[in-house]
């Protein structure tokens, strides 16, 4: 009768860990479309040409100069910078453009997007109260059935130990969202300049997605590739310039069959940061 007994509550225990799992599911998937729509929001900003973000290049007593990411260079006053701590050079800032070309409303990136994030945990969280029932709840259930096999407790730990890897895998998606666009108008055909590995792999992975995603609607796949063609070439042109190579390597993708194959492998190489004459710290 017991083993009886223990079988049924191990099978529902197995049910209510199946619906924690698509409960978790369904609240990322909420997150990511919340957080896709807010970054959507922040490019359509920027792309009215009054905001965007750089990095300092100087710093003085009375302003400085700030490198667009358009790659333009904007002067700046000191009390233009909004936050408390003292601005440093290499400092990434999103700023205003003034009618006479001046920065103006700096504020750190860093702490803007640390805002939007905590805006964004308040709008999907669940109450801590409601976590705590669970936990108890758990814990009381745990306690009832002393022969339970103890590889469901780590299924449970495992679970919400999965959470913050979920969330850091949102945030890349939203960051590769954001250079995805970003080059694609901002920079559709801009040969100068550097980005990074990061920057080039991300901003292939959402590239290499679409083309996946269009594959078996051929007329827009055409379509898609037709009108991403150049930023694509300048990006690669750009990630080039960051080893510090000529971007006339990239014609090396025309060689037949191995062609793309050398291309991608040097984009692997890491930034050089020093003696590169097309990277302007």
């Amino acid at each position: 009768m017991n083993k009886i007994i223990n079988k049924h509550l191990t099978s529902f225990k197995k049910q209510t860990l199946s619906y924690r799992k698509i409960l978790l599911f369904i609240n990322n998937l909420t997150k990511i479309n919340f957080i896709l729509k807010m970054g959507g929001g922040i490019i359509h900003q920027k792309n009215k040409g009054t905001t965007m973000n750089g990095k300092i290049l100087s710093i003085t007593q009375e302003g400085g100069l700030i490198k667009g990411e358009d790659s333009k260079r904007y002067p700046f006053e000191i009390s233009e910078y909004k936050e408390e701590k003292e601005p440093t050079k290499g400092q990434i800032v999103d700023f205003e453009i003034d009618e006479n070309g001046n920065a103006v409303e700096i504020y750190d990136e860093d702490i803007v997007l640390e805002n939007i994030k905590e805006e964004l945990d308040e709008e999907v969280k669940i109450p801590e109260e409601k976590e705590e029932q669970k936990t108890d709840f758990k814990q009381e259930e745990t306690a009832s059935i002393p022969t339970q096999n103890i590889s469901d407790t780590e299924t449970i730990k495992q679970t919400n130990s999965a959470q913050p890897i979920l969330n850091k895998d949102v945030n890349i998606a939203a960051e590769a969202f954001k250079i995805y666009i970003d080059a694609i108008k901002n920079n559709y055909n801009n040969f100068e300049g550097t980005v990074t590995r990061r920057e080039f792999w991300l901003f292939t992975a959402i590239d290499t997605f679409l083309v996946f995603a269009l594959a078996f609607i051929l007329p827009l796949l055409g379509l898609y590739i037709i009108a991403t063609f150049i930023p694509r070439i300048a990006i690669t042109v750009r990630r080039i310039h960051d080893m510090g190579q000529s971007g006339w390597l990239f014609l090396l993708s025309f060689v037949p069959y191995i062609g793309p194959f050398l291309v991608m492998g040097l984009a692997l190489f890491p930034s050089k940061l020093e003696n590169n004459p097309y990277r302007e710290d």
